[in-house]
């Protein structure tokens, strides 16, 4: 590693004698004795074995290496100014980034909505969706590759804290009419019969904890990377598929399509905002997982009507504890979970 002599103040040095070509007029702006800056001087050019200023009686004229010096000295000032205000912005809370990415491909249909209503109160923010670390968002994080991921698996990693969200379940999506369409839920043997349209058949949940330990493989399984598309094809009867509820609650609302619990035991997920642990999180970090946790994708059913969640509430305010957010999404089962619609 290279090591070099020359500080900030040194250029900064050479730019107050430039500028005034004299050594007292240079040390009255330095907030310096003559000879104080006189010796800083000597010591410079001692080190770096030229000498940066020709006397001329009083008047100091830069050498060749002194001009050197001072055509770098206003750009590398201006820069660690520039810098240090940026640091100082960070430590206030009010300027920095986050890099976030989730578990689940279909976040990405309200996180942005949240990004929007954040960053009307934290323009100087900047929130990086890294959508290439969702396989593995908890591995990213540890890697320090990420400053927040949103899943629902379990953390047991003590250098993580994790904050809880929300409790959602994935459903059965079919059409109305589908003859599987009145039953209390699935069982595994149900999917054997069925086009089964998932966002990735290979590393889809479904598969891996229920079909797969129960033998059963669907008559016909295809990937379709578009919430809104796998959605679309279920609704023109092409099959059927799983995704969490809120996320067909409108199309459900409307009774064209009818979700299912799949098991007799459901598959509920319970979502938390993950950060490291090791170090204290920023102002506007701990900002974010507040809206976060104010503001939900599930729905809300009230009178028989569903309803999307209510207007944003203030990011400023702080976020509901664990049992008022129960209170807004739904009623509360004796386990915790809240009921999807």
């Amino acid at each position: 590693m290279t090591t070099t002599f020359l500080e900030l103040r040194h250029f900064r040095l050479v730019k107050h004698i430039a500028e005034t070509q004299s050594i007292t007029r240079a040390a009255e702006q330095m907030h310096l004795s003559q000879p104080a800056l006189s010796r800083q001087l000597r010591t410079i050019e001692t080190k770096l074995g030229v000498t940066l200023f020709d006397r001329h009686g009083k008047t100091m004229i830069p050498t060749a290496a002194g001009r050197h010096l001072l055509s770098v000295a206003p750009a590398l000032l201006e820069q660690a100014a520039h810098a240090e205000q940026a640091v100082l912005q960070m430590a206030s809370g009010s300027v920095g980034s986050i890099r976030l990415s989730t578990e689940c491909f279909t976040c990405y249909r309200w996180l942005p909505g949240i990004v929007e209503q954040f960053q009307a109160v934290y323009p100087q923010v900047e929130i990086d969706l890294n959508m290439q670390a969702t396989d593995d968002p908890i591995a990213a994080l540890v890697a320090g590759k990420l400053d927040l991921a949103l899943v629902y698996s379990p953390i047991t990693d003590p250098k993580l804290h994790a904050t809880s969200l929300f409790r959602d379940a994935l459903m059965a999506v079919l059409p109305p009419k589908h003859r599987l369409a009145t039953r209390p839920y699935l069982a595994a043997e149900d999917f054997a019969e069925e086009h089964l349209l998932l966002y990735d058949a290979e590393a889809s949940d479904v598969m891996r904890e229920v079909l797969m330990p129960a033998g059963v493989r669907p008559r016909r399984c295809s990937s379709i990377r578009i919430t809104d598309g796998l959605l679309n094809l279920v609704k023109a009867g092409l099959g059927i598929t799983v995704v969490a509820g809120w996320a067909a609650a409108p199309d459900v609302a409307e009774g064209r399509l009818v979700t299912l619990p799949i098991t007799a035991d459901g598959m509920p997920r319970h979502w938390r905002a993950v950060r490291s642990a090791t170090s204290a999180a920023p102002t506007y970090l701990t900002a974010f997982i507040d809206l976060l946790q104010a503001e939900s994708p599930l729905s809300v059913k009230a009178n028989g009507v569903v309803h999307t969640a209510g207007a944003p509430r203030p990011i400023k305010q702080r976020a509901r504890n664990s049992g008022e957010i129960t209170g807004i999404l739904g009623e509360q089962h004796p386990d915790g979970l809240v009921d999807d619609v």
